[in-house]
């Protein structure tokens, strides 16, 4: 029972961290978090004691009722995807500018859950955009959106594959590095959630380096963020390795970082965006 626990408590810890929350509500998405990681257990004091007790979700109509209110998406936002994601590509457009309309149209498909027409549009981009020599920035930009298309339809081999096409291309440019730090810690979720523990270690270790290297003028928002991506995984690791405490560790750190982070990347767009 309590090895049950221990995994059930691990999964909630980590899910926590995987959607990064809007600065408005970044402290109370992380208060609201350790809420419901210490409702997965008992004695915490000793830090890795199994979870004694286990408090069952809302079971009344009202309390679920509750919780999807919460959760029901902006109309007007929702139309407004759904608008983009129907979109047909005006005649005669350069072949880059096709790119980036079959991009920000795979955008708006993932956005409102059609994960196969993202990836399609994606795929397409991609295509236009190897065939015209865009730069490879924007290939990493595909190549990234791609994945989340591959993670939402759930195949795993296609995400780490498209993982290692990024590290290839950040490997050419000197501003390829967030992009590879970003692709190797994807790499190392998909590989631990597939069980390949050792190569997700390995793709661990990828991305601990080039953070530890990274140039000094390397701004701390920045940083941290990368710092949170890496502490996601090694809860993520931990948790598969039955680690539960440290896993949890990890992921209150990964929290907490992104709760500093989001407000400092929010006030770096509005100074980009005035200037």
């Amino acid at each position: 029972m309590h090895k049950a626990m221990t995994t059930k408590l691990g999964a909630a810890v980590i899910a926590l961290v995987v959607a990064l929350p809007a600065p408005a509500s970044a402290q109370r998405s992380v208060d609201e978090a350790i809420k419901v990681i210490d409702s997965f257990r008992g004695d915490t004091k000793s830090g890795n004691t199994a979870p004694v007790s286990f408090v069952a979700p809302p079971r009344t109509v009202a309390d679920i009722t509750a919780i999807l209110d919460r959760q029901k998406p902006d109309p007007a936002k929702r139309a407004a995807s759904t608008a983009r994601a129907d979109s047909q590509p005006a005649a005669g457009l350069a072949p880059q500018d096709l790119a980036d309309f079959y991009f920000q149209r795979s955008l708006a498909a993932l956005e409102i859950g059609r994960a196969q027409q993202s990836l399609d549009d994606v795929k397409k981009a991609y295509e236009i955009g190897v065939q015209v020599n865009a730069a490879p920035i924007r290939l990493m930009q595909y190549l990234q959106s791609a994945g989340f298309s591959y993670v939402a339809l759930g195949d795993l081999k296609s995400t780490i594959e498209t993982q290692q096409q990024r590290i290839q291309l950040a490997q050419r440019v000197d501003s390829g590095l967030g992009q590879a730090i970003s692709a190797y810690s994807i790499m190392a979720t998909m590989l631990t959630r597939s069980g390949r523990i050792d190569a997700a270690k390995e793709a661990l270790a990828a991305a601990e380096k080039l953070v530890t290297n990274a140039p000094p003028r390397v701004p701390k928002p920045i940083k941290d963020n990368w710092t949170a991506q890496l502490q996601r995984v090694r809860g993520l690791l931990a948790v598969a390795t039955g680690r539960p405490a440290e896993g949890e560790a990890a992921a209150r750190e990964a929290l907490a970082l992104v709760t500093q982070v989001l407000p400092m990347a929010n006030n770096l767009g509005d100074r980009k965006s005035t200037r």
